[in-house]
């Protein structure tokens, strides 16, 4: 789906201004996915030189162009348009250099672990200075792999493959690849949030006691954690306030105490901005001063 941002804000979005580059059907994805962008980066190969139109209102020719500078998607989707490795490698991240430690899995840590040994503390980096990749050095090292199949030079940098995208100048490599709001912040940190104040961040529905229905609300002892009753009430607040909610904010408002598994993302946007600060305000834990000045 191609977005036009020469449209104003408000417009860029709507339904009749989107541009369907194409549908890849099947419920597995494409093995070979540079085949079937191959359409799409031939025209803006011709777009960035310039196209010669017709002016009517100049009445007289001129020169317009085209330039793809931002691709979006989910966490797969990006890896797979990037060409990197991604999830569960050594250099998972697409944006810095940060080294995954190994613990049967790759750990991505952020934080010294007091009982880490001196290998692991080798490779824990401070995340107000990770190493960012550039794009000069990910199109050298991508183009490197193509011509060497290196595998171990693959793996030392995240990268899987020579990605369709840098035929493009104007495609800077990492960050035309932005994380959208969506998945970063209403389908992500809103939702576990919501799951530490219900007391269910920690506990896996398949832990749970089975041929019992998994609870809804638990409490788990942090002082974070709402009791199941208040969540009751501020549903039943937010099922008060569906006949007088305007529809320019979204769809009709649903209980967050009956629909949370359900919720999209715009319901946890409204539930974000416009709910949650009215709706907890005095019913989640005070942070003490002493607290506060110990984070």
């Amino acid at each position: 789906m191609i977005v036009n941002y020469n449209l104003p804000p408000d417009k860029h979005i709507k339904e009749e201004n989107l541009i369907l580059a194409g549908v890849i059907l099947g419920s597995n994805q494409p093995a070979d996915m540079n085949s079937f962008l191959r359409p799409l980066i031939n025209e803006f190969h011709i777009l960035e030189k310039g196209i010669s139109v017709w002016d009517a209102y100049r009445q007289q020719d001129r020169m317009l162009w085209g330039f793809l500078f931002t691709i979006a998607g989910d966490q797969p989707a990006r890896e797979k348009l990037m060409g990197i490795l991604g999830q569960n490698t050594k250099y998972y991240c697409g944006y810095c250099k940060i080294k995954g430690v190994w613990n049967r899995h790759n750990y991505c840590c952020f934080t010294t672990p007091t009982d880490a040994p001196d290998e692991v503390l080798r490779h824990v980096a401070d995340p107000l200075k990770l190493p960012l990749r550039t794009n000069t050095e990910h199109r050298k090292d991508a183009h490197s792999i193509m011509n060497t199949n290196d595998k171990e030079y693959r793996e030392q940098t995240g990268i899987k493959e020579l990605s369709i995208f840098l035929e493009l100048e104007s495609v800077v490599f990492p960050w035309s690849f932005g994380i959208d709001i969506m998945h970063l912040l209403y389908e992500n940190i809103v939702k576990q949030m919501f799951n530490h104040w219900r007391g269910k961040f920690f506990i896996h529905e398949k832990t749970e006691e089975t041929g019992s229905k998994p609870q809804k609300f638990k409490q788990s002892g942090e002082p974070y954690c709402i009791p199941k009753a208040i969540w009751l009430q501020v549903g039943e607040a937010m099922k008060r306030s569906q006949h007088t909610f305007s529809g320019l904010f979204g769809d009709a408002v649903r209980s967050i105490s009956d629909w949370s598994h359900g919720y999209k993302a715009v319901e946890w946007k409204n539930w974000t901005i416009l709910f949650s600060p009215v709706l907890l305000a005095g019913r989640l834990h005070e942070v003490s001063s002493k607290a506060t000045a110990d984070y």
